[in-house]
């Protein structure tokens, strides 16, 4: 999405959350056409980054 996109859409609510309903989600940018942004499927990996240690670098690198 770009700040100057307009987003529409539908949700449910499912005990606390508001679910998207993919099916609604619309994105008109700044010249009026109607675009997909972003990736709709189903992603096989869910976390690209790999967790990391609760210290600084300069704790982490004493450890060596």
């Amino acid at each position: 999405m770009f700040k100057t996109d307009l987003v529409s859409f539908e949700y449910e609510i499912k005990g606390t959350y508001k679910n998207i309903l993919v099916d609604t989600l619309k994105t008109v940018d700044k010249n009026g056409n109607e675009v997909v942004r972003g990736n709709r499927g189903f992603k096989r990996q869910l976390r690209t980054a790999d967790a990391r240690m609760p210290v600084s670098r300069r704790e982490m690198n004493s450890f060596k």
